[in-house]
């Protein structure tokens, strides 16, 4: 052993301090210091507390802003899950609201279309256009009601519909008597060939005659057509009846100038009648589309 160079350490074994029993032999023993706890916040630098609190302040911002978004989220889904209901709702109160406008207002309509006929031309009353009103408007939010409600859609859509085309027809009726009933009142034509010059009864006649294809031709084609052809026949004929009113004064024949203007009297008298049985059939159509809206009101109610 000392020729290995272990003699001093064998003798310092043996005179020294034998190892604990307790403590394995072969085992090393650690000489770290322990874990120091550390320091209270007492103990800490003014600053280390600023960035200790700050870093905790930041954390406390996320989980806020995290929460916030979370409910932001959830109110969003909810308002879109409802929307659909609430949209329903608010089409259905809505279109309550203008049934019974249109409920109201259909009377007026009804009012108006019997005077069709009558000798002085009616104004249309205001209330006509509150009836055009509701009526589009309840089709409109019959539209947004849902398909578990299409009962009260498609009564809604009918009542709708059928006070609008009945209002159409009425106006329609309306402007066109107006227009036409006076040019189918002749002016007064002189027929005593010594109390009028040839070229001044041809003028009177001529600017009658351009006043009557005016108005023929600014006709709608869609509103009483039939009459806006017997007219065309009668402008046609406006030719000749004009030639034979003058030759009759140029000859000095009053007869014969009263017969063609007495002839003229009964294509227009004819041609009145003719538009009063068209526009009585225009009456009775609007007669029944306010009743077709009125029982589809009747059916939304129920």
């Amino acid at each position: 052993m000392e020729s290995l160079g272990f003699t001093d350490a064998v003798s310092e074994w043996s005179d020294g301090p034998r190892p604990s029993p307790s403590r394995p032999p072969g085992r090393h023993v650690s000489t770290l210091a322990p874990a120091v706890a550390p320091a209270s916040v007492a103990d800490w630098a003014p600053g280390e507390i600023r960035h200790e609190l700050d870093r905790r302040n930041v954390r406390w911002n996320v989980l806020i802003s995290v929460a916030v978004l979370v409910g932001a989220l959830s109110y969003v889904g909810f308002w879109l899950y409802q929307r659909p209901t609430a949209q329903a709702n608010v089409a259905a109160v809505e279109m309550e609201t203008q049934a019974a406008a249109l409920a109201d207002t259909l009377p007026v309509l009804e009012d108006f279309n019997d005077a069709l006929l009558l000798p002085d031309a009616a104004a249309e009353p205001p209330q006509l256009f509150e009836l055009e009103s509701a009526a589009r408007l309840l089709f409109q939010t019959s539209g947004q009601l849902p398909p578990e409600q299409e009962a009260a859609r498609s009564a809604a859509s009918v009542a709708a519909e059928e006070a609008l085309e009945g209002l159409q027809l009425v106006r329609g009726g309306h402007a066109y008597r107006l227009a036409v009933t006076p040019i189918l009142a002749r002016p007064d034509l002189e027929t005593d060939p010594n109390l009028i010059a040839l070229d001044e009864a041809a003028r009177a006649f001529g600017e009658w005659q351009l006043q009557f294809d005016q108005v023929r031709t600014a006709l709608p084609d869609q509103v009483l057509p039939d009459v806006t052809e017997r007219m065309d026949l009668v402008s046609a004929e406006l030719g000749g009846i004009l030639t034979g009113y003058v030759d009759a004064l140029r000859s000095d024949d009053m007869a014969a100038a009263q017969a063609v203007l007495s002839g003229l009297d009964n294509l227009l008298n004819e041609l009145s009648d003719f538009m009063d049985v068209e526009l009585d059939a225009v009456q009775s159509q609007v007669s029944r589309h306010i009743a077709e809206a009125e029982n589809a009101l009747a059916d939304l109610d129920a």
